[in-house]
């Protein structure tokens, strides 16, 4: 919730989301867990790189424009597999989600202050927002003997884990001083990125693999730019 004076808020009721959230350090004990604040400043970056324009004409950074369509892909992808968890959810029980939360005390609620710097800042936070909604009802279904602890933990996990993917891949990306010109003609900055990011798909040079959203200064230039 938010008010005209407060930031925005991502309020969770389950551990599981939060820690989507604040993510946790590596210990010698446990693997470190990505974070939804580090990979939205990620995208702001990536965003940037992608909104990338010289004084004539915009330049983008080709690596910039492949990551937001992995990016995408990805959400696509966690998308898919919460819609199916939730008409799952929806056949074994037709309850609100208001029902759900009348067993959690106020001392469960997690409001965290988000700053949406990207369209994919807002999408990774509903994604969580939808997560969490998913494993209040599966563990009280588990509660009521509707489901067994295995396949609690499989369909909770099935998405934990994708979400994870999608916050490691915007976490991969490092910004180098590339632009669709380097690509083009294949110059030293362009391979010296290759070299750390991979080789960018000829589909993101040639305009056919495009992320869900990109900059919007960018958007409606990008099929001159690349011809």
């Amino acid at each position: 919730m938010s008010t005209k004076n407060k930031a925005p808020e991502l309020v969770t009721y389950t551990g599981f989301a939060r820690l989507l959230i604040v993510g946790r350090p590596k210990t010698d004990d446990a693997p470190g867990i990505p974070n939804l604040i580090h990979s939205a400043r990620a995208t702001k970056e990536i965003w940037n790189d992608a909104d990338n324009k010289i004084i004539k004409e915009p330049n983008p950074n080709p690596f910039a424009l492949w990551y937001l369509y992995l990016i995408s892909n990805k959400v696509d992808e966690i998308e898919v597999l919460i819609s199916k968890e939730e008409a799952r959810i929806e056949a074994l029980y037709r309850g609100e989600l208001s029902d759900n939360m009348q067993d959690f005390s106020e001392k469960t609620v997690n409001a965290m202050p988000i700053s949406y710097l990207t369209p994919y800042s807002w999408i990774f936070a509903r994604i969580i927002k939808a997560y969490d909604s998913i494993v209040l009802r599966l563990h009280r279904f588990n509660h009521l003997g509707l489901i067994n602890d295995s396949d609690l933990y499989k369909r909770r996990t099935a998405i934990h884990k994708k979400i994870i993917t999608l916050f490691i891949t915007t976490l991969r990306y490092k910004s180098f001083d590339v632009t669709f010109d380097d690509a083009t003609n294949n110059t030293e900055n362009y391979q010296k990125a290759c070299a750390q990011l991979g080789v960018v798909p000829k589909g993101i040079i040639s305009g056919k693999l495009k992320a869900n959203f990109i900059p919007m200064t960018y958007k409606l230039k990008l099929e001159n730019a690349i011809k």
